[in-house]
């Protein structure tokens, strides 16, 4: 019966009691800490550098496909055309000492008298041949000087009537010695070209100014690629490139470091960018004898 008495019972409510709140405590911290964590997620999600942003990455993967195609476009304009291995073996007077070494062969002999004249071969060769051969050289493939059109001269090919069984060809030595010559960049497209010449059409690429077509990917990977209507934010900086440009000390820049040195005052610490230059102090003076 004491077991059961009022004053056990009455000690069982305050512990209860206390339990409960107990309970309450912890869940209010716990929920004040989810809530604190998603702040400050939220807060860093918002303080993003702008590498972070895709736009940024866009920019930079259209810019880098840009550089790639400036590379390839620019070694097709350096590379030049080759020059037709026709002219360069003078096969048009080939086909005129052949002319002339095979007029004993087929009809043209006159071992059984006259039977045809003595430049039917030449006309022969000349109708087989030369006449092809010359439409091919100068109205098709080949209508350019020497160097894929950079070297002075041309070859032009003659018929095969009127040769001789010698002759001489010195035209690939010539082309050789103006290549090992030439400079680089005597064309005004033969430079190295900036992004902003990424236009189509493209007029005036390469030395005879081809009209090169395009399909418009490039227009727009430029505009990607320079932030045209600012996908992203950017950042400032400050650039001092400048004052290298300036003959005279320019404003010294402090570092942020403060000098404590002994016997003399402390001061802050500053850079002269101008070579020449140093620190006094006060300003960037000439350290020139």
């Amino acid at each position: 019966m004491i077991l059961f008495s009022g004053n056990k019972k009455s000690k069982v409510g305050p512990v209860v009691a206390r339990v409960s709140a107990r309970s309450v405590l912890r869940s209010a911290l716990t929920v004040c800490g989810a809530a604190l964590i998603a702040a400050t997620i939220s807060s860093a999600a918002q303080a993003q550098p702008a590498s972070c942003d895709p736009a940024y990455w866009e920019s930079m993967k259209q810019r880098g496909m840009l550089e790639a195609q400036r590379e390839v476009q620019q070694n097709q304009n350096l590379i030049f055309k080759a020059d037709s291995v026709l002219e360069l073996t003078c096969f048009d007077r080939q086909l005129q000492a052949l002319a002339q070494q095979a007029i004993s062969l087929f009809s043209e002999t006159t071992r059984w008298g006259v039977i045809l004249s003595p430049t039917s071969m030449d006309a022969a060769l000349n109708n087989l041949v030369t006449t092809g051969l010359m439409n091919y050289i100068a109205n098709n493939s080949f209508a350019h000087n020497y160097g894929g059109g950079r070297f002075p001269g041309d070859y032009t090919m003659q018929s095969a009537f009127g040769g001789s069984t010698v002759f001489n060809c010195n035209t690939m030595a010539l082309v050789w010695e103006a290549a090992k010559c030439y400079n680089f960049a005597e064309e005004s497209k033969d430079g190295f070209f900036m992004l902003s010449d990424f236009v189509e059409p493209r007029v005036g690429v390469g030395h005879q100014g081809f009209t090169c077509s395009g399909d418009g990917r490039l227009g727009n990977m430029r505009s990607v690629a320079s932030n045209s209507g600012d996908q992203y934010q950017t950042e400032t900086y400050n650039s001092y490139a400048g004052l290298f440009a300036s003959n005279s000390c320019s404003a010294p820049i402090p570092t942020g470091v403060r000098v404590t040195r002994v016997n003399m005052t402390p001061y802050d610490e500053h850079i002269c960018i101008n070579p020449g230059c140093a620190y006094n102090l006060s300003t960037c003076a000439s350290t020139a004898p």
